[in-house]
């Protein structure tokens, strides 16, 4: 009787531990799921904007939306100090946003172990599913910060490029300026010969009427 009743206890306490497990497991897909959602697609949504935004690195000539399209070969000093500029800003730019992009991984990390968490006390999928509210505020939170740091570095880059081109434009245009004048100096010295020359060629005439 007693190795019966022994043989049924196990039984019971075995089928309990069976269903609790399959309730864990369900819980642990439907947490999945909810991280999946929520988290993981805010990082995804994240590593786009980064992508995108360093993309727009460009050479300064080919850029379509640049209001600065000249070419600046003809002064290659000139050139070498905006396209280093230009190059030490991309740099800085990219590693900018890719610091806000970690500190927007940091967090999302933080509010996807504080879910799991939560979600382990609960073996209700309803209770889970109440706490995706919270988790979903959370991230739409951070991801607001996030985007607001990303377009004040945007702006910022954009600035500081505008500046390095008008500054390239300067230059380019004071140094036609310095060539035009040279080609004015030239020209007046030539005017200058040819009226010696007819002036000479009227006094050689006057003498030959002179000797007549």
């Amino acid at each position: 009787m007693r190795k019966l009743f022994f043989t049924a206890c196990l039984l019971l306490s075995g089928l309990v531990l069976s269903q609790s497990n399959l309730i864990a497991q369900d819980n642990n897909q439907l947490v999945n799921e909810i991280l999946r959602d929520v988290v993981e697609y805010t990082e995804k949504k994240a590593d786009e904007v980064i992508r995108e935004k360093t993309d727009k690195h460009y050479p300064r000539p080919e850029h379509k939306e640049s209001k600065h399209q000249g070419s600046y070969t003809e002064d290659a000093k000139d050139t070498g100090e905006a396209d280093r500029e230009l190059a030490q800003l991309d740099k800085e730019h990219e590693n900018k946003l890719r610091v806000l992009n970690k500190e927007l991984d940091r967090k999302l990390e933080k509010y996807e172990a504080e879910f799991r968490r939560e979600s382990e006390k609960e073996n209700k999928p309803k209770k889970i599913r109440k706490k995706r509210a919270k988790l979903e505020e959370k991230v739409d939170k951070a991801y607001a910060k996030f985007d607001e740091k990303v377009e004040e570095e945007n702006a910022r880059y954009e600035r500081k490029r505008e500046k390095i081109l008008s500054k390239a434009d300067e230059k380019e245009e004071r140094k036609k300026g310095k060539k035009h004048k040279g080609k004015d100096k030239y020209k007046d010295k030539d005017e200058d010969k040819d009226e010696d020359k007819d002036e000479d060629k009227d006094e050689d005439k006057d003498e030959d009427k002179n000797d007549d």
